[in-house]
């Protein structure tokens, strides 16, 4: 905000004002660096609040349970209501119609609360099946993914007719509002989140739920069980709308250990070694962009994570009775070690090993293995790549990753498919030769069989050069 007051004051100047343009650009960069020094507590900050909400986290047995027993209270509640209408009544089952939905697809309040009659009698039926594909225009997002969606049994539906039905008979010969969960004064109502939560405790579920926390839920069961980059997620938030990457950011979705412990098998295939060791599962807060990647994480075999204890165990014995750093690489001045790279050498030179690495080289060479072994656009790639919290793009641009002949061919391969000609032309790659015998299986003598005559010769001749 007093950034962009500068920025205006800086580019509409008033007449009367007496600063000068120098100091108005030391005030912005002031600000600048005093902004980019909030950002990595905050990141932080986001970070811890995750954790908390993933603590609270909804499990797929209570959303399931939730289903349950909102199908037995709902059809209770609808006879009662038509024998005797009772506001009690008509707000618990607004709380189990909602909550049944909400733990089945993840929608936001604001899906129900703008749902309107008219809405409810468009629905588009499928007579094959049964079910009712319902949209509901007025939501959060609807700019970018246009109507919300549910589909719904015949069951469902009905419940949703009940409901437009109560209200016409309570508010005969009067106005009425045109929402399905409504109030007394014809606006949609506000309450919604209160009466799922009196259903919720009602049901003897654990925790207070919100549709925020039952969509938190969802997006990190569809991540989980269908992976972070399948088409099956990306479809379900698509029904959800919202997008990934929102989720992925804001959402409690922090690796589970068998997530990391995939990650790591990732890093070890491009090294082109297995592990079956007991791994555990670490998680640094501090780093270059925990903006962008949250915590940086490492699962640690029982071994490695022995090392790290040792550290810190001999750490304690040097610093009885005094203060202590908080960090495994630690100095006497209790800050973080600033010659780690300098002992990384030291180790290097006594293994005997070629070059001067750094951390940068290692993580160069790491990006540049999981590109070659996995594939540029990869699934596995782009899950190091996280893993590393770097991006691809980052990577692809600074890194030394030049093409192989493999990936060159792949190229040129693209290229003509794309112009949809075939070619059977001698490429300046020696293994291009082998290729034309291994796949066709030709022989210098059996070139004559070839179709075009003009190939026939520049065939015959690679073969026989390559012999």
């Amino acid at each position: 905000m007093c950034a962009s007051s500068c920025f205006f004051f800086q580019e509409t100047p008033p007449t009367s004002s007496c600063v000068s343009n120098t100091n108005i650009v030391k005030a912005i960069r002031e600000l600048r660096a005093s902004i980019r020094s909030w950002a990595r507590p905050l990141a932080i900050h986001a970070m811890h609040l995750r954790e908390k909400k993933e603590a609270t986290l909804h499990s797929m047995e209570e959303l399931c349970e939730c289903r349950r027993l909102a199908l037995l209270a709902i059809s209770k509640l609808l006879s009662k209501l038509e024998v005797q209408h009772c506001n009690m009544d008509q707000w618990k089952l607004f709380g189990y119609v909602t909550g049944f939905l909400a733990s089945l697809y993840g929608h936001r309040l604001g899906v129900f609360l703008n749902m309107t009659d008219g809405q409810v009698t468009k629905a588009v039926h499928c007579p094959e099946k049964g079910d009712y594909l319902l949209k509901v225009e007025e939501h959060k997002t609807n700019q970018s993914f246009g109507l919300a969606k549910m589909l719904l049994s015949s069951q469902e539906y009905g419940w949703l007719l009940s409901s437009i039905q109560m209200k016409n008979r309570l508010t005969a010969g009067s106005a009425k509002s045109k929402y399905v969960f409504f109030n007394t004064n014809a606006s949609p109502s506000s309450l919604l989140t209160r009466y799922l939560q009196m259903a919720w405790l009602e049901m003897n579920l654990r925790g207070v739920p919100t549709f925020t926390s039952l969509r938190t839920a969802m997006a990190t069961f569809a991540r989980d069980r269908h992976g972070e980059d399948s088409e099956e997620r990306h479809s379900m938030a698509r029904f959800m709308c919202h997008d990934t990457a929102t989720s992925d950011k804001y959402y409690a979705m922090d690796l589970t250990i068998k997530q990391a412990r995939k990650g790591r098998l990732l890093f070890e295939q491009a090294q082109e070694t297995t592990s079956t060791r007991t791994l555990h599962h670490c998680d640094v807060e501090e780093h270059k962009t925990n903006q962008s990647f949250g915590l940086a994480k490492m699962l640690l075999s029982s071994q490695e994570y022995g090392w790290l204890l040792s550290s810190i165990q001999m750490k304690n014995r040097l610093t009885a009775g005094s203060a202590k750093s908080k960090y495994v690489f630690f100095n006497t001045n209790a800050s973080p070690s600033s010659l780690l790279t300098r002992y990384l050498q030291m180790a290097w030179l006594e293994m005997n090993l070629r070059g001067v690495p750094t951390f940068t080289s290692l993580r160069t060479a790491m990006a540049t293995f999981a590109r070659d072994r996995h594939g540029e656009d990869s699934e596995e790639r782009h899950s190091m790549a996280r893993f590393m919290c770097h991006d691809t793009a980052t990577s692809d641009k600074y890194y030394a990753m030049d093409l192989t002949i493999k990936q060159a061919r792949k190229g040129r391969l693209l290229f003509e498919q794309a112009q949809e000609t075939t070619s059977t032309r001698t490429l300046h790659h020696c293994d291009a030769l082998v290729r034309v015998e291994v796949v066709s299986g030709l022989t210098p003598q059996s070139t004559k069989n070839l179709p075009c005559p003009e190939v026939r010769p520049l065939v015959a001749s690679a073969l026989t050069w390559q012999k």
